[in-house]
């Protein structure tokens, strides 16, 4: 873990990040840290890039990472892991060193969104300025990837909900002492036999009822 937070604290430090990491970031979940160094780094793609400001909500932390995921992969081509960002934990080191990667990579996209990026972006957008400018390129390709991420973004909310309600059950099952535990399993195993035992005799009850019927559809 500390490795991996000194290479993101010298990987922020080379693009130019005003802040030094301290020692213990991460150590337990920060969410404002983690959405500032996603959200600086969002803007060393992209200038344009827009996420809102986080809220102290899960729902605002939710809105934000749907933002910021949907920025990093139409603008970085990069998929990070919601699950781990939004644990704004250890977890979430490696995928802010994944994208301060790909911005320290010679072909990185902020030489064309970056600082200099909008001359670059006026120039390609001109076809007549640039001789060797291919065909136009086939948007299919953009909307087919814009929705397998919406749809991918919808799943990753979905399962962030679902473990909001079960974090209350968990927490109340990881609070039980062992001896509470034991009684309990006891008395679903005691009320399982229980049950077994009644719908035996049921059933030994409903066996002359049975035969009566079988004989008087014999006759």
């Amino acid at each position: 873990m500390y490795r991996e937070l000194h290479e993101l604290d010298r990987a922020l430090h080379k693009l130019g990040f005003p802040h030094q990491l301290p020692e213990d970031a991460f150590r337990s979940p920060n969410f404002s840290l983690m959405a500032c160094c996603l959200t600086w780094l969002l803007h060393r793609v992209d200038p344009a890039v827009r996420v809102p400001r986080t809220a102290s909500t899960e729902a605002g932390r939710m809105r934000f990472l749907h933002a910021a995921l949907q920025a990093a992969q139409v603008r970085g081509r990069v998929r990070l892991n919601a699950r781990r960002l939004y644990a704004a934990d250890a977890d979430a080191v490696p995928e802010l060193l994944r994208l301060a990667a790909l911005l320290q990579a010679p072909d990185s996209v902020a030489l064309k969104h970056g600082r200099g990026g909008a001359h670059a972006a006026s120039a390609s957008a001109d076809p007549s300025t640039d001789p060797g400018a291919g065909p136009a390129v086939d948007p299919a390709p953009a909307r087919r990837l814009a929705s397998e991420l919406a749809a991918a973004t919808r799943d990753t909310l979905a399962v962030l909900q679902r473990e909001r309600s079960l974090r209350g059950l968990r927490s109340q099952a990881l609070s039980l002492a062992p001896e509470e535990v034991e009684r309990r399993l006891v008395e679903g195993a005691s009320a399982a036999e229980a049950a077994a035992e009644a719908a035996s005799l049921a059933l030994d009850a409903l066996a002359p009822l049975e035969r009566a019927t079988q004989r008087k559809e014999a006759t």
